[in-house]
């Protein structure tokens, strides 16, 4: 993508959030303390554990069983109502130090100093996304997120932005592979990683490196952030 002639060309860069430049699972962490927190969500959502948590544990099922606790926690709660929840934890989220992947963020603003087109991608809600990122102060970056639809007594799945959905909804918001770096914590996430000139596996685990090694060959970097 060249802006003048002889100009150099600007990369395209892709960030996954979750354990990339924030640890732990954000809409997960929002279920937890916000979504199931009235005590009638959070006497059903014990109802269901003995189904939903197994479904937790396994990346196969792990979305069924967050749909799961997700239809609790939209119980009885107006649109306007769920979109404020989101916006303040995410506010309130960045407030904890060991909730900050500083080499993430570090690397992030590395590449918009470059003059990088930086791209980040997540399966977290897009309300809850842009919240985090306004605490943060991060400007001029794109966002492509899971999209929700909520309402009195369900909750919509418009967008799941996950593991092979990823290309997908890049394609959507107009991005092509390949992409020249991608960044991610998850293996969900090696079709999004096949297409970038130089995937960077950020902390993970030494039993998936060979996974990794073999399914993106030796461009592929490991990196360990805090």
């Amino acid at each position: 993508m060249n802006d003048a002639a002889g100009a150099v060309p600007r990369k395209l860069v892709l960030f996954d959030f979750d354990g990339v430049l924030v640890a732990g699972d954000s809409f997960a962490g929002w279920l937890r303390r916000e979504g199931l927190r009235p005590p009638h969500r959070r006497l059903l959502a014990m109802l269901l554990a003995p189904i939903g948590l197994p479904l937790l544990r396994w990346e196969r099922t792990r979305s069924l069983g967050a749909r799961l606790f997700l239809h609790v926690a939209v119980l009885g709660a107006s649109p306007a109502t769920l979109r404020r929840s989101l916006e303040a934890y995410g506010g309130a989220l960045v407030q904890r130090p060991d909730r900050i992947i500083a080499e993430g963020l570090a690397a992030l603003r590395e590449h918009q100093a470059a003059g990088d087109r930086v791209v980040i991608v997540s399966g977290s809600e897009t309300s809850l996304l842009h919240a985090i990122l306004d605490a943060l102060q991060i400007r001029d970056v794109e966002v492509v997120a899971s999209l929700l639809d909520f309402d009195r007594s369900a909750v919509r799945v418009v967008r799941h932005c996950f593991g092979a959905g990823k290309l997908g909804a890049l394609r959507a918001a107009g991005i092509e592979p390949p992409w020249d770096v991608a960044y991610s914590d998850s293996a969900s996430d090696l079709p999004m990683l096949r297409e970038a000139a130089r995937p960077i596996c950020v902390n993970w685990p030494d039993a998936e490196r060979g996974l990794a090694a073999q399914a993106l060959g030796p461009q592929v970097r490991f990196v360990t952030w805090r």
